[in-house]
């Protein structure tokens, strides 16, 4: 009887595991992480996911931020979806232009990333971590594919530099007030801080980490909105957990 149970049990078990999104290689000791494992926590885990981005009116910017600050604390109503924006066809990002009749498509990959696994694959892949005393007071969430990378031109006079300095502090600016940490029945957290690697359009958003954020709060929303540009991505906080410790 005991020799028909284990293996019921045994597939039970791993059932759960991928359903509870910890079957991947976050499970395991980093020092064993292939590279390309390690890029998977960067582009496709419980810390980083695509997003898809909403072309919309920029004019409606206000109503949208208070739309989901609302939802993050108010039940939403049965069997209603979410606002569906006009677009004129007009954006910033250097893709394209919406087709007659159609919406453009963009997808951003949102990375929670001073989550220890994060950090950890940035260093397996050879690439740059947030130091430990920045992640130790801030939530670090790094947005690629919304800005294009810069073009580098083999001459700038100061007036160039200048005008791009310019256009990247309105940007972080903008990008800035449109951002939000939205916990679910709780206030939504705001960024104090925003920077851009021009280089790769890598935008990282600095949100405090007071108040504190934890599994009771379940899942946590971001948006944020760029031009006629908006994101709206959920982090499932049980998924971010190992070993029972929450990995923000």
């Amino acid at each position: 009887m005991m020799s028909g149970f284990r293996p019921i049990a045994a597939v039970f078990a791993a059932c759960v595991l991928v359903a509870s999104g910890s079957s991947g290689p976050w499970t395991k000791d980093p020092a064993q992480w292939t590279p390309n494992e390690a890029a998977r926590i960067l582009t496709d885990s419980p810390w980083a996911q695509l997003a898809a981005v909403k072309f919309d009116d920029p004019s409606q910017e206000e109503m949208e931020l208070a739309n989901a600050e609302r939802a993050a604390t108010t039940p939403p109503p049965a069997n209603m979806g979410g606002p569906n924006g006009a677009t004129d066809g007009k954006w910033d990002g250097g893709v394209g232009r919406m087709p007659r009749g159609g919406k453009p498509t963009l997808n951003v990959t949102l990375i929670w990333e001073s989550a220890k696994p994060v950090q950890q694959a940035l260093e397996k892949n050879g690439q740059s971590a947030t130091s430990a005393e920045l992640i130790a007071k801030d939530y670090v969430i790094a947005i690629s594919g919304l800005v294009p990378a810069a073009r580098k031109l083999s001459k700038t006079s100061a007036e160039d530099e200048q005008q791009a300095l310019q256009d990247r502090e309105h940007l972080l600016e903008t990008v800035m007030a449109a951002s939000r940490l939205l916990p679910r029945g709780r206030p939504p957290i705001l960024p104090h801080d925003a920077k851009l690697d021009a280089e790769t359009g890598t935008l990282r958003l600095y949100f405090p980490r007071s108040p504190d954020i934890s599994l009771k709060d379940k899942e946590i929303d971001f948006v944020t909105r760029y031009g006629a540009m908006s994101v709206r991505g959920a982090f499932h906080l049980k998924e971010m957990s190992i070993q029972g410790q929450l990995e923000l």
